[in-house]
């Protein structure tokens, strides 16, 4: 029964804590990196079993379009 408390506890712990600080980091470093462009992501999954990281719904705006529409 600890066990499975457990792992409950890690899954909540990612799904609220550790996947929005992720998506944070990684939306800010690619935008410190592209000056040109905005980067959203709406999500962010993180998988440690497969040892992978999904990024859902990314958009990509162009600044200079966005300062000039007004946007």
């Amino acid at each position: 029964m600890g066990i499975i408390a457990l792992a409950i506890l890690a899954v909540l712990i990612l799904a609220v804590f550790v996947e929005p600080w992720i998506e944070r980091k990684i939306v800010s470093t690619l935008n410190e990196n592209n000056k040109g462009y905005l980067i959203k992501a709406e999500a962010v999954d993180f998988s440690i079993i497969k040892a992978g990281l999904v990024l859902k719904n990314i958009t990509l705006t162009c600044s200079r379009c966005r300062a000039s529409t007004g946007i």
